[in-house]
């Protein structure tokens, strides 16, 4: 039973990385049909547009990056950890 535990608790942590990797990687992408988007476009009006966008992207993406890895994985994280820390010592020896 404790084998168990020990290598939920491991999987949980590989499954915790994966879902900031992925919006990571999405925004790259975004990031990348942005500048060539900029590229076509001289004009002043469009790319004062372009450059709000730009602003606002990253500020979205910091906003999103922060509320998932410290507000939703990190909080379940820790209410696991406390929960298993809550289990007597004789029981739970890893």
């Amino acid at each position: 039973m404790c084998k168990l535990t020990c290598s939920t608790l491991h999987l949980r942590n590989k499954r915790r990385f994966r879902w900031p990797i992925l919006i990571s990687l999405i925004s790259e992408i975004l990031l990348i049909f942005f500048k060539k988007f900029q590229i076509k476009y001289v004009n002043l009006h469009k790319t004062i547009l372009i450059n709000t966008l730009f602003f606002f992207y990253f500020y979205l993406k910091n906003i999103v990056n922060f509320i998932l890895k410290y507000y939703f994985f990190e909080k379940n994280y820790f209410i696991k950890l406390t929960v298993r820390d809550e289990v007597p010592l004789h029981v739970a020896k890893c």
